[in-house]
């Protein structure tokens, strides 16, 4: 009954808040940045006791967009990694019969025939033909 009243009309907790809470639980633990904790704890009791709503949405907006194109940094690592695996896993299953080889023009990868004699290829980005020996 008492809490209700007193959270009437201010902003309260969101996403940002706990977020820093348990940075601030991290920092805790650590023999130097326990202040940091304690600074942590006074900006999430201001921000939960703040009736300036615009400004902490505002706030909100900016971390969920930070903590969206950290999401999207890691994904992206994560996809190059799963493609380097990928191309030399391929590239390991088809060693015996097809050779690979970078286009002269444009360094596209470029996948051949094996033991085929000298052959015309022609990139499929830039058309370049060019003679190889396979």
């Amino acid at each position: 009954m008492m809490f209700s009243k007193l959270f009437e009309g201010r902003y309260g907790f969101d996403a940002y808040s706990i977020m820093l809470l348990l940075f601030s639980l991290i920092f805790a633990q650590t023999n130097y940045l326990w202040v940091l904790s304690l600074v942590c704890l006074g900006y999430i009791l201001f921000r939960a006791m703040s009736r300036d709503r615009n400004k902490r949405v505002q706030e909100l907006m900016k971390f969920n967009h930070i903590l969206a194109r950290y999401f999207f940094f890691i994904h992206s690592v994560f996809t190059r990694i799963k493609r380097f695996f990928t191309f030399h896993k391929r590239r390991i299953q088809e060693r015996k019969t097809s050779t690979i080889t970078k286009c002269p023009q444009c360094s596209n990868i470029l996948r051949l025939p094996k033991n085929k004699g000298r052959i015309e290829a022609s990139c499929p980005v830039c058309r370049h033909s060019f003679v190889m020996k396979t």
